[in-house]
């Protein structure tokens, strides 16, 4: 089993990232220890969250795949959190966060990961994006989701912890 991040449902095939479980599992967990360090505004922090949200350990695996246009975009401020989630990459590259790992994330596969990742980014326009994708999500929330409690952080990680906990934490304990 697999999963696949596109741009669109249409987008060519050449475009989508196609990873392992493991490896989509790696590469949500640099996002999202880049993200957490980085995020400011509240559109921000939640995009991380969305992201964490595809946990396989919860989900299953094999189900998390998603395209950029589903994600909960702010669209009025689509083009800035483009720019934020190019500083992510960037913090990926620079190994952000990764000091809290108990392994070291295979660099090539990263690398191919986030340059890919930026070119949807840089290919994905307002045109593209689900319209009501932001309140839709919110409006499946409960009262006591973390987004709603100030965007809590998981301590051992500091990644922003999701309805399930924290996505690295959920990781460890299933490898035990």
């Amino acid at each position: 089993m697999a999963n696949t991040i596109g741009r669109t449902k249409d987008s060519p095939q050449e475009e989508w990232l196609s990873f392992s479980n493991g490896a989509t599992d790696l590469f949500l967990a640099v996002l999202g220890l880049s993200g957490s360090r980085l995020a400011q505004t509240q559109g921000e922090k939640r995009l991380i969250v969305w992201l964490l949200e595809r946990d396989q350990s919860v989900l299953g695996a094999g189900t998390v795949g998603f395209d950029l246009c589903e994600m909960p975009w702010e669209i009025p401020h689509l083009q800035e959190q483009i720019s934020f989630f190019m500083r992510v990459l960037d913090g990926v590259e620079a190994h952000l966060g990764w000091e809290c790992l108990d392994f070291t994330p295979n660099l090539d596969f990263v690398r191919v990961g986030t340059e890919k990742f930026r070119k949807m980014l840089s290919r994905l326009k307002t045109k593209d994006l689900t319209p009501d994708a932001l309140s839709l999500w919110m409006e499946a929330m409960e009262e006591s989701d973390p987004v709603f409690r100030g965007f809590p952080k998981c301590p051992k990680h500091g990644i922003f912890l999701t309805v399930w906990g924290c996505y690295l934490c959920n990781r460890e304990s299933e490898n035990h």
